[in-house]
């Protein structure tokens, strides 16, 4: 049960010290019991009381050998109560319940020892871990870091390095995690961990090189799954999906049809456009969990089932409470009824996505954008073009600047037109986009009455393609 980082575990009493103990104790004259209880712990009863509260310890981390650990629990805190500056103890404890998904008693454990031991890096060290799993990112950060400043040994420092790396890659933070890990031997988990970042900052070759080197015998069990997991998605990056479906396979045959591994494998087969086998392995991941039904939707729609996927979409969606997923949700339906062509169904279902999560500082950019290709099908380029300005909020690159002027031009204002395709045309172009810029900007000057602005632009056209005769004319 207990891996390499679990608290030191004390010898076992034999029951020949046992006997010696109690002779010990049975020996003291029966005088000294009937005196007053002196103001401060005497040694002999801290004796007496770590000599009690040993067996509850052995007694713990038997019942963990066993596989017991609410009755390890039980003899943990049993423990404790007599002998509650035992920090070992209380590491113990607190990872016994952060496994069984009890981490606010287990955090609860590690501050009242923290009380009595405030500079014990140990302690800290699996709070850190423990505020991790309880999603509570900035608070482990600094308890990682603390423990790196201060602690003694290099065993220590290390699992706080590592602690630490592993949090930044589950905040996409791929450049810190990677300086990190310079610091740490190159084993096979911190491979791992560094194909990880490099696959996070589009460094596919590099993170197939480590992700190769952490595959071999070293990594086992989850750990292994979840580098062969990464690994496919840097394959699949890479666009090499069928390396990727082997690495999925892989992972299978060590976990099992985990919903995890059947949705990943679901999305490859689906872009092999293998859709029936993706739908199959899509409903089975369901089936497994409940939880996991927008990835069905997910799949169904990358497989082209828009209308069982928008009827999971509406569900989910009408049960949202929570902007966040209303948003999300919303845009997904969104698209799946505009594939259906129910673009005013859309148009009403975006503009819901919109309203869920209006916040000006990080607008729902898909859901605007997705409302305005549904209100161009409808026939209203000015109200798309005015979504799409909102969904750029003035940080629209060239070719979103082209995009805003053909709706423009659309909507009959030619000489707004004109003027975002100036802005285009002042950005990063590709030629053959610079001349389709010119040309429709030469239009627009023409259809704003101002015909030598028009001749400017399509001479400017007309130097990339000489020989274009319907250009020339």
């Amino acid at each position: 049960m207990r891996g390499p980082n679990s608290p030191r575990v004390p010898r076992r009493l034999s029951r020949a010290v046992l006997a010696l103990l109690a002779c010990c104790v049975l020996a003291v004259p029966a005088a000294w019991a009937a005196d007053a209880a002196p103001e401060k712990e005497g040694w002999f009863s801290r004796e007496l009381k770590r000599f009690k509260s040993y067996p509850h310890l052995d007694m713990a981390y038997r019942k963990l050998e066993q596989n017991k650990p609410a009755e390890a629990v039980a003899e943990f805190q049993k423990y404790l109560a007599m002998s509650p500056a035992d920090a070992d103890a209380r590491e113990g404890l607190a990872q016994v319940l952060a496994d069984q998904g009890r981490p606010e008693e287990a955090l609860t454990v590690l501050e009242d020892g923290l009380k009595l031991s405030p500079d014990n890096p140990r302690l800290r060290l699996t709070r850190a871990y423990v505020l991790a799993r309880m999603n509570r990112p900035a608070q482990a950060g600094e308890d990682f870091r603390a423990v790196m400043a201060s602690a003694k040994d290099e065993r220590t420092v290390s699992q706080a390095r590592r602690g630490l790396a592993a949090l930044l890659i589950s905040q996409s933070r791929w450049q810190d995690a990677l300086d990190l890990l310079k610091q740490e031997p190159a084993d096979a988990q911190v491979q791992a961990w560094r194909g990880q970042a490099l696959n996070g900052l589009g460094r596919h070759d590099l993170a197939e090189e480590a992700f190769a080197k952490a595959s071999g015998d070293a990594l086992t069990g989850p750990a292994r799954v979840v580098v062969l997991t990464t690994w496919a998605q840097s394959r699949a990056a890479r666009g090499n999906l069928a390396g990727a479906r082997d690495l999925l396979e892989q992972a299978r045959q060590l976990a099992g049809d985990t919903p995890e591994i059947l949705l990943a494998l679901a999305d490859n087969a689906a872009r092999r456009g293998d859709n029936a086998t993706a739908v199959s392995l899509a409903r089975l991941a369901a089936t497994k969990n409940p939880k996991d039904r927008e990835a069905l939707a997910n799949v169904l729609s990358l497989a082209g089932e828009q209308r069982e996927a928008g009827d999971i979409y509406a569900a989910l969606f009408d049960a949202a409470k929570s902007p966040a997923d209303r948003a999300r949700l919303g845009q997904k339906l969104g698209y799946a009824l505009f594939a259906q062509g129910r673009y005013e169904d859309a148009a009403r279902v975006y503009e819901q996505a919109v309203a869920a999560d209006p916040s000006p500082s990080a607008p729902n950019s898909a859901a605007l954008e997705g409302w305005a290709v549904t209100m161009e099908r409808l026939g209203k380029p000015e109200q798309a073009a005015a979504l799409l300005e909102r969904a750029y909020g003035g940080k629209a690159d060239a070719p979103a600047l082209m995009r805003m002027a053909g709706l423009k031009a659309k909507a009959g204002q030619p000489a707004q037109a004109a003027a975002l395709l100036e802005r285009a045309l002042a950005g990063n172009l590709t030629p053959q986009a610079r001349q389709e810029a010119l040309l429709t900007l030469g239009e627009a000057y023409s259809q704003a009455g101002q015909p030598a602005q028009a001749v400017e632009a399509w001479e400017k056209a007309q130097v990339q393609t000489p020989r274009d005769a319907a250009l020339a004319a």
